[in-house]
């Protein structure tokens, strides 16, 4: 039981780090919206 515990510990972290990434990567898409891709 306590690997299924730290399991779903690691990844519930992966997942919110995961989600924080994505909504930072959309804000700043929606922000610099002119075609300037450098990252990509």
């Amino acid at each position: 039981e306590f690997t299924t515990n730290s399991n779903w510990n690691v990844g519930s972290g992966l997942s919110m780090i995961l989600m924080l990434f994505i909504i930072l990567s959309m804000a700043v898409l929606s922000r610099y919206d002119n075609g300037e891709g450098a990252m990509f």
